[in-house]
């Protein structure tokens, strides 16, 4: 086993000096065997520093809090046959710790093939400028500290907390839980859900495969290869796309863009929407603003409220499937909408007076069609249907 603990006036790479300064508090004992494993560990102490850089192949766990020094420690374990092997195999791995300026580095290094795989837990100033951590394989688990945070893991699991931020993580397939972050937020998963539940500013989430969950949020941006998208709270636009899942956003300050391949879409109230299914209803209830929805197969329902930015021009369709639209008696709208239904009954519904239906002509290509202004007429709302039904009722 190598292990040394150098102060530099610069990174790896960087002209240096170097003095021998003690790494334990006591020296490491030989390892010992816990639950099949040969287990070693290793404790360092660092000077306070600005950023802090770590470097493994193992799990990651940073606290953040009140203390005057950086503190770590270090679990290496590996599986061998006896003693005198483990001893090897640790022995291949080397360990650093240095500060050089106002950077410290923790840096845990093994040949490719080793089977070693190294743990750190690190007690830190929760002042921290910049954090960046990197590990071959492993968990990442960062709470309490305010510093910009760059983290990558080739697979395991991440969970963050109380970080004021900017964060970026990825992870090559694991899942990802973040509690409280100050400012924006960047994660990535191979594979895996993600679970949001307070972003100061942006959220740009993505996952090849899982579920994201958001409840509470700046603007959100979110995409997954296959799996449900949930947004509570958004102060601002929602951008949401799934290849097959549902996507419910309950309240957006902004514009909410949705997509989804294979599942519905729910919009409870959201200041203008733009929405598109293959396969999946759509739900609005509570939208104001431009609103375009339209869906291949699936029924549609759009509830209008006297909401704060009024009704703009808007667009609604569907190829396979029932339009229910839900108007106030007082909201100011032109309606003009269109039945093309082929092979059946061509149906409008209307409970208003002002938007009078007719009939098709007896031709081919006929359509059913309706139109009229409700309280003199306002923006346009444009309906479409084929293979369906379009009501016009009052909201009650």
């Amino acid at each position: 086993m190598r292990v040394s603990l150098v102060r530099a006036s610069g990174f790896v790479g960087a002209a240096c000096w170097v003095a021998s300064i003690p790494v334990f508090s006591q020296s490491p004992p030989g390892p010992r065997l816990e639950r099949g494993e040969w287990v070693e560990t290793i404790s360092a102490s660092l000077p306070i520093s600005a950023s802090l850089r770590v470097e493994t192949r193992g799990s990651i766990r940073i606290r953040g809090g009140e203390t005057g020094s950086i503190s770590v420690r270090v679990r290496r374990h590996v599986r061998a046959a006896s003693e005198a092997e483990a001893r090897r195999l640790l022995g291949q791995c080397d360990f650093r710790a240095w500060r050089g300026g106002e950077s410290a580095q923790i840096v845990s290094r093994a040949p490719a093939e080793s089977r070693v795989s190294a743990d750190i837990e690190i007690d830190c100033p929760r002042a921290l400028d910049r954090l960046r951590l990197d590990t071959a394989s492993g968990s990442l688990d960062v709470t309490g500290v305010a510093a910009a945070l760059d983290a990558v893991t080739a697979g395991g699991p991440i969970h963050l907390d109380r970080i004021v931020g900017p964060v970026r993580v990825r992870t090559g397939g694991g899942e990802i839980e973040v509690g409280a972050i100050g400012t924006t937020l960047e994660a990535v998963t191979g594979g895996g859900p993600i679970r949001v539940a307070k972003v100061g500013g942006l959220a740009r989430l993505r996952t090849g495969g899982g579920l994201i969950q958001v409840a509470e949020a700046g603007p959100v941006d979110a995409a997954t290869g296959a799996g449900n998208i949930t947004v509570t709270r958004a102060a601002g636009a929602v951008s949401a796309k799934t290849n097959g899942g549902v996507i419910r956003v309950e309240e957006a300050a902004g514009v909410v863009s949705a997509e989804s391949a294979a599942g519905a879409i729910e919009v409870s109230s959201a200041a203008g929407v733009q929405c598109q299914a293959i396969a999946g209803g759509i739900r609005l209830r509570g939208v104001s603003g431009p609103l375009q929805a339209t869906t291949s197969l699936g029924s549609i329902v759009a509830e209008f409220l006297e909401t704060r930015g009024g009704l703009a021009d808007s667009f609604i369709s569907t190829d396979g499937g029932d339009i229910t639209i839900l108007l106030p008696s007082n909201l100011a709208v032109t309606v003009e909408a269109w039945n093309d239904s082929p092979g059946r009954v061509q149906r409008i519904v209307s409970e208003f007076s002002e938007i009078r239906v007719q009939a098709p002509q007896a031709r081919p290509g006929a359509r059913t069609v309706a139109a009229g202004e409700l309280n003199g007429g306002g923006p346009r709302l444009r309906i479409a249907a084929s293979e369906g039904t379009i009501y016009l009722r009052r909201r009650r």
